[in-house]
């Protein structure tokens, strides 16, 4: 062999030893570890981390991307055509970047992150993630009929936002109230009581609920109270044994404390969408609300409807309801009380017969009792009571309106 052969075959053979292995390398670059670190929507101010795919969550803020690569490799990293800043480490088989969204409109982006080894000619990865980016906060419409309410009302609010929200709370006059979001996602519903003593006027409302970003959306405004014109009159004349009764205190917190255990009471029930049924056919005696006057000197409001009615009158639920309480207690005789749903019950009270027992679940018009004069009564009739959120309110009205969702026109519909 001549020496001109045997010069190239030792550089061939030196040049294939130094490079060889990567001439012969065609496995591109491969993303072995994936790690988001993003806001937490549901808990501002927290962080959730996702691992092996991109947030299904749209993003708000500074998106954490961490990625290990299997080898070392030159990258490029770019949102939607916008390169990104990232850092490298051990010797660039990890990487890590704060995406800068700022420039980039709310919507759908896409995450490339192309990769070169080091191999000749050089082998290219492409990884991409699709992205969401949403900054901005749901709107919130407030309801027509929520603009007022009035003393011894039921009051809902209703609002209607611009987009699937969660975690929804109302305030009324600096008091939560509670408050959910109906089925299709973008109606909130608060419902409370408005007590027989509450001061009219006008009482900042505030309505706040989050999107799947955690973008808070929020209604300020105001809600008026009305004041109602209760009727003022009847003079009650107690037996000597009933004064003594009403005067008891221990007795009427022992019975109180039963009944306010009775409305807290979780039934898990939602607000009913019907209209409830009067409960017993007889004539209003004493309406809600009407300030009477006993002769042990007590003058205070009527805290529910008296209709009388002879003694056996069939006595039937409002409503579908779940009863949480049938028993004797001072002052309302035999009482029953059915929760409607979690905060919404009635009371059907002075009852001569209980026809139900704690945990049954009834129906609109099922009997529950009979009327009679039991506790502290002066004649046959039904008190027939009903507490909304704590507060005690006319019952008759959710027989003409219904509280499960908004009024038709409520948002201009």
């Amino acid at each position: 062999m001549s020496k001109a052969k045997l010069a190239v075959v030792a550089v061939g053979l030196v040049f294939g030893f130094i490079v060889g292995p990567r001439v012969l390398d065609r496995t591109a670059p491969q993303v072995t570890e994936e790690i988001w670190r993003t806001v937490d929507p549901a808990q501002p101010g927290m962080t959730k981390e996702t691992a092996g795919e991109a947030p299904r969550y749209p993003l708000r803020g500074e998106p954490q991307l961490e990625l290990r690569i299997d080898e070392s490799t030159t990258a490029t990293l770019e949102v939607s055509g916008v390169p990104q800043v990232f850092t490298e480490e051990e010797g660039g088989r990890v990487l890590r970047s704060s995406l800068d969204l700022g420039n980039l409109s709310d919507g759908q982006h896409i995450v490339t992150l192309t990769l070169l080894d080091g191999a000749w000619p050089a082998n290219r990865t492409q990884f991409t993630r699709a992205i969401t980016k949403d900054t901005t906060p749901p709107g919130v419409q407030l309801g027509l009929s929520s603009r007022h309410t009035a003393q011894g009302e039921t009051y809902a609010v209703f609002a209607r936002t611009t987009e699937p929200v969660e975690d929804p709370w109302v305030e009324l006059d600096g008091e939560r109230i509670p408050t959910v979001v109906l089925d299709d996602a973008v109606t909130i519903r608060g419902l409370t009581g408005i007590g027989v003593k509450t001061e009219p006027g006008d009482k900042r409302l505030v309505v706040e609920a989050r999107d799947a970003a955690g973008n808070v959306g929020r209604f300020e405004g105001t809600a008026r109270i009305r004041e109602t014109d209760f009727p003022f009159g009847g003079y009650i004349t107690l037996s000597p044994k009933k004064q003594t009764d009403m005067l008891n205190k221990s007795k009427s917190k022992e019975s109180n404390d039963k009944r306010s255990g009775a409305y807290a009471a979780k039934v898990g029930l939602e607000v009913p969408s019907e209209l409830f049924v009067v409960p017993v056919k007889g004539r209003i005696s004493s309406p809600f609300g009407k300030v009477r006057k006993y002769n042990t000197g007590v003058e205070r409001h009527h805290l529910g409807t008296d209709m009388a009615a002879p003694s056996g009158t069939p006595v039937v639920s409002a409503a579908d309801g779940e009863v949480v309480l049938a028993e004797l207690l001072h002052i309302y005789g035999n009482a029953v009380i059915v929760n409607h749903a979690d905060g919404v019950s009635t009371s059907y009270n002075h009852l001569s017969a209980i026809d139900v027992k704690v945990g049954d679940t009834v129906k609109a018009g099922q009997k529950v009792g009979e009327v009679g004069s039991t506790g502290q009564s002066t004649g046959p009739h039904l008190h027939w009571g009903m507490v909304v959120d704590g507060s005690a309110v006319a019952a008759e009205q959710w027989t003409t309106r219904r509280f499960d969702e908004p009024p038709g026109d409520d948002f201009g519909e």
